[in-house]
């Protein structure tokens, strides 16, 4: 709803990615230490009571609050409510006894996360998302809701630009064509030059006039734009964005600071080279 309404209104986007950087990545980004919380026998009871009710949770949610108060004693609110309360007791206990755990439970200061990108680069972070607009009062439906993709542009400064990118469906119709394109054309064949140009005008060209001459370049990808390979987009008949672009990619925006902890981003260290060739 955020995201629809930053979108819709132009509103500083900065906000709403604090918003984003606060949920999206974060169960990713905490499965590793969850794991290990899982191999401290002394908590595998705890643990087990806390991964049994964020389950009962996650259904609870997901249930028809009308069909769910049809068959209870108690409302669809209250019975979230009873389940939130008994999850977050769970978590402090578990906080208490694993510093594993409260380190994965303590508030990120996302205000400082801005300084983890590193000097020179800006991070790009694609986001799919569900767009809901108010429908026209003659019809049933109060929203009408549309699939689409959005992208964040952060900079170590801590500004954001927030790029509307469309429809989600059709844009990932035209990666699906790329990639099949790519696949099974021959080098020499040109048919996915002509939709790798499309996808440069469709999803590249709007950032890149935002870029500002930054070539060094962080990719957070989402949905299917995740399967996108941006070093071999073409940005004209002979070339391509990697004879342009320093780019890496980033799983989530929230490792970032622990991928680039104690690492010099401004150059790769010596010896540090990898040659791949004949790839089918």
């Amino acid at each position: 709803n955020l995201t629809s309404l930053y979108a819709s209104t132009g509103r500083d986007p900065r906000q709403l990615y604090l918003s984003c950087l606060s949920t999206t990545g974060y169960s990713l980004a905490g499965q590793a230490a969850y794991r290990r919380l899982a191999d401290d026998k002394s908590l595998t009871a705890l643990f087990a009571k806390l991964q049994s009710v964020t389950a009962r949770l996650a259904h609870h949610f997901n249930q028809d609050p009308s069909k769910f108060e049809q068959s209870s004693e108690i409302s669809w609110h209250q019975r979230l409510t009873q389940l939130a309360d008994v999850k977050s007791g769970y978590e402090k206990e578990l906080a208490r006894e694993s510093q594993v755990f409260r380190r994965l439970q303590e508030d990120w200061e996302f205000e400082n996360w801005f300084e983890a990108i590193p000097q020179s680069f800006v991070l790009i972070d694609f986001l799919r998302y569900r767009h809901r607009t108010v429908s026209p009062s003659q019809t049933k439906r109060k929203f009408r809701i549309e699939e689409r993709y959005v992208d964040f542009l952060a900079r170590r400064d801590g500004s954001v630009t927030m790029i509307p990118l469309g429809n989600a469906i059709d844009l990932e119709q035209l990666i699906s064509q790329f990639l099949s394109e790519v696949a099974f054309d021959s080098p020499s064949a040109a048919p996915h030059r002509e939709t790798g140009m499309e996808l440069h005008q469709r999803l590249w060209l709007p950032i890149e006039n935002e870029l500002n001459g930054t070539t060094n370049l962080l990719i957070s990808a989402d949905g299917a734009v995740g399967l996108l390979p941006f070093a071999a987009l073409p940005i004209e008949s002979e070339r391509f964005l990697i004879e342009d672009y320093r780019i890496a990619h980033v799983p989530v925006p929230h490792l970032l600071p622990a991928l680039v902890k104690g690492r010099d981003m401004r150059r790769v260290p010596e010896g540090a080279l990898l040659l791949v060739g004949n790839v089918d």
